[in-house]
């Protein structure tokens, strides 16, 4: 079955606050000052817009993961 678009939205938004739910209740700090900073509704679609945006190219997440770390500086980089 495949989902047009509007549904296909609407399920995306769903998990994205569905997992946001779980990281914010499952002591997850860094997630937590993030949506307090941003705040969840624009967190929610920047997320969801990631999603989109890296099946759009055809990446996964385990190869945008390695991409990412490959290229950005972590917190032990600026201690």
């Amino acid at each position: 079955m495949l989902l047009d678009e509007h549904r296909t939205a609407l399920l995306v938004e769903s998990v994205v606050e569905e997992v946001l739910s779980e990281f914010i209740s499952g002591g997850h700090s860094h997630v937590s000052r993030l949506t307090l900073g941003v705040g969840r509704a624009r967190l929610a679609g920047a997320l969801a817009q990631l999603y989109q945006d890296a099946r759009g190219q055809g990446l996964n997440f385990p190869e945008l993961a390695a991409k990412t770390a490959a290229n950005h500086l972590t917190d032990n980089d600026y201690a």
